[in-house]
């Protein structure tokens, strides 16, 4: 018997349940990174050119995905 690896135990455990469960857990998990994105502007006093231009090229191919 093979071993599951660690991101085919999590794909199993998200796909097998209904919806009811699913949803609350992509929202948070959705809220959370969000959270924890704009969060990082407190840490950062300055932050690179290139890093911002990265950033702003970035999220609108996340928003288009």
């Amino acid at each position: 018997m093979e071993r599951e690896t660690a991101l085919e135990m999590i794909i199993n455990g998200f796909i097998g349940p209904n919806s009811v469960f699913q949803t609350p857990v992509a929202t948070g998990f959705t809220w959370g990174m969000t959270a924890l994105g704009s969060g990082m502007i407190f840490m950062f006093k300055d932050v690179n050119r290139r890093v911002m231009d990265c950033m702003l090229g970035f999220a609108p191919w996340c928003k288009t995905v």
